[in-house]
């Protein structure tokens, strides 16, 4: 089992369950994290569009939104390269911030509504790549229900 597999194994169902979250729809939120973290290899950018610190955590945190994590993760004593740091305050920005997007997450009906319900209002990527996202969505699916099993 390679390691985006196994993380999704671990964290799509405690997702389901803090979240209240269908399969799919939690995989529509693995399929955007796989992609922007090279299959949960990278929690920092590697080359930043535009300069600068780029992307934090498995979504990637910019700007603002890195400066609110690394502080999240100092209050919490996590380390931001750690899952921990990156499923608690996802959570916490989807409980609070980013409850719309949540909320329009319940709402959706397939794995392909959910991954681009995800990328457009949660991820904003400036470079979508939106057949990489599905395709790591179908294998985060795969992966959440064989983890049921």
């Amino acid at each position: 089992m390679d390691l985006f597999t196994s993380k999704v194994a671990v964290y799509g169902p405690r997702l389901m369950h803090d979240l209240g979250l269908k399969d799919f729809q939690a995989a529509g939120i693995y399929g955007n994290l796989g992609h922007e973290s090279g299959g949960w290899h990278f929690f920092q950018e590697i080359h930043p569009v535009g300069g600068g610190r780029g992307g934090e955590g498995l979504p990637m945190w910019t700007g603002a939104r890195r400066v609110a994590f690394e502080a999240w993760c100092r209050a919490k004593h996590l380390q931001p390269y750690s899952d921990e740091a990156s499923y608690g305050f996802m959570v916490h920005e989807l409980t609070t911030t980013y409850a719309s997007t949540l909320r329009r997450l319940k709402q959706v009906l397939t794995l392909n509504a959910a991954v681009v319900a995800f990328e457009k209002m949660y991820e904003g990527a400036g470079i979508v790549s939106m057949g990489d996202r599905l395709t790591y969505g179908q294998r985060a699916l795969a992966a959440i229900r064989a983890a049921h099993h």
